[in-house]
């Protein structure tokens, strides 16, 4: 039987501590306030969709865009989708476009089974570690990143977001047309 010692406890203590942080980091922590990213142009890309047709980001250039970088797996990301799908519903005809960027291992083998369950009426591309480091990584999921219709960085949001947080972002950049 292994005894432990009173450091060998903390460490053990220690590890817990670090690997539950960890955990909360991969699969998003609620973050409201977002942070700026004005000055900042994204990127471009080129990502299929779940059809297999090449999607390029200059399909998005001129209109407010939300692009989530979701999976399957992350319980954080399965909230946030239905506030994605109204938010699509409602500002779209405005010029709004909400982009779900799947960073799941199968790509479209396992996003096509979970959309059966877990409707999304949004656009679906699948990811990759390229474009999520194109962004300046992807530490966690879900991440959101609003883009302005100039495809600037306007906000980059780790974590669960609430559908309010993000509406108010799209009402700011609507105001500024």
């Amino acid at each position: 039987m292994l005894r432990l010692n009173r450091a060998g406890l903390r460490f053990v203590a220690g590890l817990a501590i670090v690997a539950s942080l960890a955990l909360m980091l991969s699969c998003g922590a609620d973050d409201t306030n977002g942070s700026d990213r004005n000055s900042s142009m994204a990127p471009g890309f080129v990502l299929e969709d779940l059809g297999g047709r090449k999607v390029s980001s200059q399909e998005f250039v001129g209109k407010i865009t939300i692009l989530n970088f979701w999976t399957t797996w992350c319980t954080y990301c399965r909230k946030e989708i239905p506030h994605l799908n109204e938010l699509y519903e409602d500002y779209r005809s405005r010029g709004v476009e909400v982009v779900g960027v799947s960073f799941d291992d199968r790509g479209a083998a396992d996003v096509i089974p979970f959309m059966q369950k877990v409707p999304m009426n949004y656009p679906i591309l699948i990811g990759n570690r390229s474009v999520g480091n194109s962004f300046g990584g992807i530490v966690g999921f879900p991440t959101t990143i609003i883009l302005d219709r100039k495809w600037q960085i306007f906000k980059k949001y780790p974590g669960l977001t609430g559908k309010d947080v993000l509406e108010h972002d799209i009402k700011v950049l609507l105001a500024r047309d």
